[in-house]
């Protein structure tokens, strides 16, 4: 399994944001933060599921994750979540290395997504 996909980019998102502003005005700054506060939550979520080998657990918040990060342009963490979910359907812990790539990503996202939020401005 790769991890590292050059062809996805880590956030394709600012795009989207605008056209989310577009469609919902000024709401659009609460929408985004909502994600961004699930987002850390989910991800420590992760962490303890990943810990307790909760597979179950894991399955769910991945395919949560990957469609709300498809949604907000975060393609690449999209990507990691798919991932996830195919390892963890198949009854196997995924790899460390996949929950230390969508933390990393999620960090990137998060000040990503930030950046996209000010520039609507």
């Amino acid at each position: 399994m790769s991890l590292s996909n050059n062809a996805i980019p880590p956030f394709d998102g600012g795009t989207k944001i605008r056209l989310l502003h577009d469609s919902v005005g000024g709401h659009v700054k609460e929408i985004v933060q909502k994600f961004l506060d699930t987002l850390s939550a989910r991800m420590q979520r992760f962490s303890n599921a990943y810990a307790t080998h909760d597979l179950p657990t894991l399955y769910n918040e991945a395919h949560k994750l990957k469609g709300a990060a498809a949604t907000f342009g975060a393609v690449y963490m999209a990507h990691l979540c798919a991932q996830m979910e195919q390892q963890c359907k198949m009854n196997i812990l995924p790899p460390v290395e996949l929950l230390d790539a969508l933390e990393t990503n999620a960090q990137f996202v998060t000040e990503a997504m930030t950046l996209a939020m000010e520039n609507l401005e």
